[in-house]
């Protein structure tokens, strides 16, 4: 077993293009990060072979977030070893549900909160029922009468690090956020990000409390789902909390299918440690 550490991001997505495509679903944050990262952003990046076989990649930002492929027993043993040695303030982890819970099972790194999500694929147009409304990009009106929805979608998603007002100005500049309004109301939301090498990402998927249960967010990813099919992008991809059976049984029903399970840890700082 070899492990390749790489000082250049071309040549690393270059040598693992063909790897990630095999589940880009599954890889689909870490392509997304790899495509927009700069060597201001990366502190390491690396794989891990048995003979000419890869096991195993992984990208650590700069930000301190590590983000893992699938691998094997003894690739993530090696990484484990390699982190260990090299790199102790690693702040997130997150990837492969299986690499995620032996890595931090080999390393005895803490965790303070987590959550383990179903990765979902959808590569052909789908037929929708739709509620009543239509898809209408979000503007930068929108911001004030949406940030308490972006306030609860983070507290669910347990994204506390997430500032709502800049993801909401980010997405809605980057024309990315999207309404299902009906009448002048706002019912639902849903946004597309991290492009991959074949396709984007749906993300923020909400709807408030007093809507749920109408059938707007399933109208929503939907049509969202097939606007990016239209727009050229050959699969679109979306994560939901294991937990939230309504999500997941939402995505399946509109046609997306399951491709694995992914798991995202916010690690013990040592300053939480008694």
């Amino acid at each position: 077993m070899k492990l390749v550490t790489f000082s250049e991001i071309e040549s690393f997505k270059n040598s693992l293009e063909t790897y990630l495509l095999n589940n880009e679903a599954l890889n689909s944050i870490l392509i997304g990060a790899l495509l927009q990262a700069n060597d201001a952003t990366i502190l390491s990046l690396g794989t891990c072979y048995q003979g000419s076989l890869l096991e195993i990649a992984w990208m650590l930002t700069h930000d301190k977030v590590l983000i893992l492929t699938e691998g094997t027993n003894k690739s993530i043993q090696l990484l484990a070893d390699h982190f260990l040695k090299q790199y102790q303030d690693i702040y997130r982890i997150r990837g492969s549900t299986y690499s995620v819970d032996t890595f931090l099972r080999l390393t005895g790194l803490g965790v303070s909160k987590s959550m383990t999500q179903n990765v979902y694929q959808l590569d052909k147009m789908v037929l929708q029922n739709q509620s009543s409304g239509k898809l209408m990009k979000a503007e930068l009106s929108d911001i004030t009468y949406l940030q308490s929805w972006v306030e609860e979608y983070i507290a669910e998603a347990k994204l506390d690090y997430v500032d709502p007002v800049l993801l909401l100005k980010k997405l809605i500049g980057e024309e990315r956020l999207y309404l299902w309004e009906s009448k002048g109301t706002i019912l639902s939301i849903a946004a597309c990000t991290g492009p991959t090498f074949t396709g984007m990402r749906i993300i923020l998927v909400f709807t408030p409390q007093n809507y749920r249960g109408k059938g707007y967010a399933s109208s929503c990813v939907a049509t969202l789902g097939n606007h990016l099919l239209e727009q050229g992008y050959r699969k679109c991809f979306i994560f939901a909390d294991q937990e939230n059976h309504t999500a997941n049984s939402i995505y399946k029903k509109i046609g997306f299918d399951l491709m694995g399970s992914y798991k995202g840890c916010t690690l013990v700082r040592d300053t939480e440690v008694s």
